[in-house]
């Protein structure tokens, strides 16, 4: 693909996501949506599907349209622009990157067609309360014993779990006479055994802790297994990262402007606030971090696509590190520049700072970012 044609798929997606979240998505809308189960319009998830977007993630070798992450992120940013909270990141992203790498058909063909028509919703239950963002220190099992084989554990923060058809669970599986082994498993919700605790997130989205006792899982529902899972697992999420790298990025250039037209309109001492010089300096320093939030988002998407994966790793870290920091700071400005109008939740400015508090803890905050990517740099250095 040529970069014009690249650039010009990328305008597509965008104006054509804008106008139908202008439509669909309206701060007031979305007010009432969040405040309701379960959390998100399932008629906007189902005309989603129809518009393609739950394909886009997906290889083409799957019925997916095989998009760049170039594409992904273009359709993210606007995401993060309108604030849409939705099961998309979850299901239509991570879980599709995951079960693409099994072997396993025909499950595997008939859960990806399910996401991609938006019937099937597949919640990553992947985290621990215990070790946050370490995979690598896993408790949940999958032990074998006398043919079967059970599942006990908790998972922590599986996105819209509440909604969720099935869960993609990665344990650790213990065979007998063998060494342990991860193992990624795809359980029903319905499946005997497991007790969900659904949670209502700081921005209005959903998440759920899982707990599974003695659940029973046949050999079939194991997607992966093996030295390759958590490898696998690692991928989908980088790929998650540079999409909320995206989704952070819309959103601060949505705080900029509406703070920039707050500042022209609202008066203060007979003069508008954007007369000042001081409230112009933190002005520019919101678009300056605007720009160089765009440019890293820029640079994670073409990483994705492009470099190793050693390399990939340093730079979705530096991009999420850098990235979810300046979110933060510039909703924070955004919320004081506005005064105690912007502590009010019918405006919208105060609903970015939640949104973008709750983007930057999905999948590794700042500080886990920048503890991996100094850690890489070290490495590398030696």
């Amino acid at each position: 693909m040529t970069d014009t044609s690249l650039y010009e798929q990328q305008s597509l997606i965008e104006d054509s996501a804008r106008r139908f979240l202008d439509h669909h998505y309206s701060f007031e809308a979305r007010r009432k949506i969040i405040h309701e189960e379960p959390g998100y319009s399932t008629r906007q998830w189902e005309e989603m599907a129809e518009l393609g977007w739950m394909l886009l993630p997906m290889s083409a070798d799957f019925g997916g349209l095989g998009g760049d992450m170039a594409l992904v992120s273009a359709l993210a940013k606007e995401f993060g622009r309108s604030l849409f909270v939705n099961p998309f990141l979850g299901s239509a992203v991570v879980s599709t990157k995951i079960i693409e790498e099994s072997e396993f058909e025909p499950l595997r063909s008939e859960i990806l067609d399910g996401i991609g028509a938006g019937g099937a919703i597949v919640s990553p239950a992947l985290y621990e309360a215990q070790v946050r963002y370490d995979l690598d220190n896993i408790a949940t099992t999958a032990s074998e014993k006398d043919g079967r084989i059970v599942m006990n554990g908790t998972k922590t923060a599986a996105l819209y779990g509440n909604v969720a058809s099935d869960l993609l669970v990665l344990a650790r599986h213990e065979a007998e006479h063998k060494n342990a082994s991860f193992s990624l498993c795809l359980v029903s919700v319905e499946q005997l055994g497991i007790a969900m605790t659904h949670h209502r997130t700081h921005d209005g989205g959903r998440m759920s802790d899982v707990q599974f006792r003695d659940v029973e899982v046949n050999r079939n529902q194991i997607l992966l297994h093996g030295q390759e899972t958590l490898p696998i697992v690692k991928r989908a999420i980088r790929y998650a990262n540079a999409s909320i790298c995206a989704e952070l990025v819309g959103a601060m250039e949505a705080t900029f402007e509406m703070t920039l037209e707050y500042l022209k309109t609202r008066q203060q001492f007979g003069k508008y606030l954007s007369s000042f010089q001081a409230l112009q300096h933190r002005m520019v320093d919101m678009f300056m971090r605007c720009q160089l939030a765009e440019s890293m988002r820029r640079e994670a998407a073409r990483a994705i696509e492009s470099a190793n994966e050693t390399e990939q790793d340093m730079i979705i870290s530096a991009a999420k590190c850098e990235i979810a920091r300046a979110a933060l700071l510039n909703a924070e400005e955004a919320v004081q520049l506005h005064g105690a109008m912007g502590m009010m939740d019918e405006m919208p400015v105060g609903h970015y700072l939640k949104r973008v508090f709750t983007l930057g803890l999905l999948f590794g905050d700042a500080d886990y970012h920048q503890n991996c990517y100094r850690n890489m740099r070290i490495q590398a250095s030696h």
